[in-house]
């Protein structure tokens, strides 16, 4: 059964009860006078405009917080900003953006999103909110790019059904200087073991993009239930084996997307690049190394936890935790990352005194110390 409690074509203008049309425009306001990114080709949304007003309207309209962006798109994107004139062209039919107004909603983007349509609305929410909390980022100044709330969807439809298409180069350089002037980009992974977004053809071809350009950060985000499994697999499992397998497996010739010719486009411009083979390659390496910045962020947090507190067995779990993560970098060959984690696991260990030292956690704590430093410093240049 469908989500959603009313069909797309009917006015806002009918649901006097509070239908998803007409709740969204009570919260969209006209433009104030003080808003100086209207118009702006990089006008984002801010996260807590997502975690709040977004969820809540949703939610007061009856809507599935966890509906996909998919499902939303036809029903409340495009609905809620039909009527609105766009402040770039001028013409009827703005995109999401910029029906929103006020400072603590909106403003020049500081992050681009890149994700799938197919991830959750919560699953989204949840990520960047988590995010902003880790990175003690004030929400109300974090804005964030999504094309589908940035990009005029009405203009989108129209060129697909007046058969007109933008040449896949312009499309392309249009994406790369907004990348380059946000200058940092989140990769939503989600689920950690196997992320929708490599099966997505234009969301491999975004990592690579980023990654190539020197001026942008990349990072991986997840959501916080997805980043604990991360963890759970290195201290239970001791690998990431289901991980490497699925990134090992990323294929950019075998991903799927939603217009044939932009995949079309997109292995032409690889083919008479650098090639299958290395976009893959480098792809897997940057989120290797992604992935990695992600667990020991977690492992950090769980030594703090474990710190505050009297508890040896939580001490001897967040220890592992270090360890673990530790090993991860010394397989990557990134030693230097490894040598704090396991400095802050061995200096929690030394907090319980010798028993906790002396057991299993603190011994493989000592062995991965010293083949990291050996690799490091070998006894023969010391």
């Amino acid at each position: 059964s469908s989500p959603w409690p009313f069909r797309p074509e009917q006015d806002g203008r009918k649901h006097r009860g509070g239908g998803p049309l007409s709740m969204f425009r009570r919260c969209c306001r006209g433009p104030r006078r003080d808003d100086g990114s209207l118009g702006h080709p990089l006008r984002a949304v801010s996260i807590h405009h997502l975690s709040t007003s977004l969820l809540e309207n949703l939610d007061k309209s009856g809507i599935c917080t966890s509906a996909t962006v998919y499902e939303i798109e036809p029903t409340v994107i495009r609905p809620v900003s039909q009527d609105v004139v766009c402040p770039r062209d001028r013409r009827k039919g703005a995109a999401y953006v910029d029906c929103v107004h006020g400072e603590d909603h909106v403003g020049v983007a500081k992050f681009m999103l890149s994700y799938t349509w197919g991830y959750r609305v919560d699953t989204i929410v949840s990520t960047l909110k988590a995010y902003s909390d880790r990175c003690g980022l004030e929400p109300t100044r974090a804005y964030v790019w999504m094309c589908c709330l940035c990009i005029n969807q009405h203009r989108v439809r129209q060129a697909a059904a007046s058969g007109v298409s933008i040449s896949f180069k312009q499309f392309e350089e249009e994406f790369g200087s907004r990348v380059a002037a946000i200058g940092h980009v989140l990769v939503l992974m989600a689920p950690w073991h196997s992320p929708h977004n490599l099966t997505r053809v234009w969301c491999i071809f975004e990592i690579h993009k980023a990654n190539r350009l020197d001026e942008c950060k990349l990072e991986i985000v997840m959501p916080p239930e997805e980043i604990s499994g991360l963890v759970r697999e290195l201290v239970d499992v001791g690998n990431l084996d289901r991980l490497w397998g699925t990134l090992g497996a990323v294929d950019v010739a075998k991903a799927e997307a939603s217009i044939p010719a932009d995949k079309d486009h997109i292995l032409g411009l690889i083919r008479d690049g650098a090639g299958f083979s290395d976009l893959n390659g480098s792809v897997v390496q940057c989120l290797q190394a992604c992935f990695g910045a992600a667990a020991e962020i977690e492992a950090f947090s769980v030594v703090a936890d474990a710190g505050k507190g009297d508890d040896a067995s939580s001490a001897m779990v967040a220890a592992q935790t270090c360890q673990e993560v530790a090993e991860l970098f010394r397989k990557l060959s990134k030693f230097d990352r490894a040598v704090p984690l396991l400095d802050a696991g061995q200096g929690l260990l030394e907090r319980f005194g010798p028993s906790a030292l002396n057991s299993q956690a603190g011994a493989d704590i000592a062995k991965c110390l010293g083949q990291v430093k050996y690799r490091i410093v070998p006894p023969h240049e010391a």
